[in-house]
């Protein structure tokens, strides 16, 4: 089932992500800098405000996944998080030494405390709880909280980031001597 381009408009601050992860890899591509040690955590809370998601949008979304529509009537489902998340997740990455190109997913823990009512506006803080660096290998682990004014930390969220910091054999098979 195709994607319906109307929504696309609809996800701004994912695709404005998208954009500044991808002049962030860029920079570090071209001027790369020194190591320097992990930051202490947990980070500061990063707070951001979103319009609630467009209910024709969650319909489609739902459809599109093979659900119905009908059984999320009145809430957001809570799958959906990545849309409003990411976007503020990112930014408490903002700094860090560690080579963007090589972030690769560490899974997430979801904690759905109450129903995320449709039609109000999102309320997201998240924060960098933790820091696991072997000297190979990053490991960040983040906390997003997701409410409205009248729903307060209806939705947790506990994303993971692995973060390779030496080259891969393949890598070093493929570089010239």
């Amino acid at each position: 089932m195709p994607v319906p381009s109307r929504f696309v408009l609809q996800q701004g601050p994912m695709l404005a992500t998208l954009g500044k992860t991808a002049a962030l890899a860029f920079a570090q591509r071209i001027a790369p800098k020194k190591p320097a040690p992990a930051p202490t955590t947990p980070s500061a809370p990063v707070t951001r405000s979103f319009a609630p998601p467009a209910s024709d949008l969650l319909d489609a979304y739902v459809q599109h996944l093979g659900g119905d529509p009908k059984a999320y009537r009145g809430f957001v489902p809570p799958h959906f998080f990545p849309h409003w998340a990411i976007p503020v997740a990112a930014e408490t990455l903002t700094g860090l030494p560690y080579p963007i190109l090589r972030v690769l997913n560490a899974g997430c823990r979801m904690q759905v405390n109450a129903p995320l009512p449709r039609g109000e506006r999102l309320e997201v803080t998240a924060q960098l709880t933790n820091i696991d660096d072997d000297g190979k290998r990053a490991l960040l682990t983040q906390r997003v909280v997701t409410g409205t004014q009248r729903a307060d930390g209806v939705f947790v969220s506990k994303p993971g980031t692995m973060i390779t910091k030496c080259p891969s054999k393949y890598q070093a098979a493929d570089t010239p001597s």
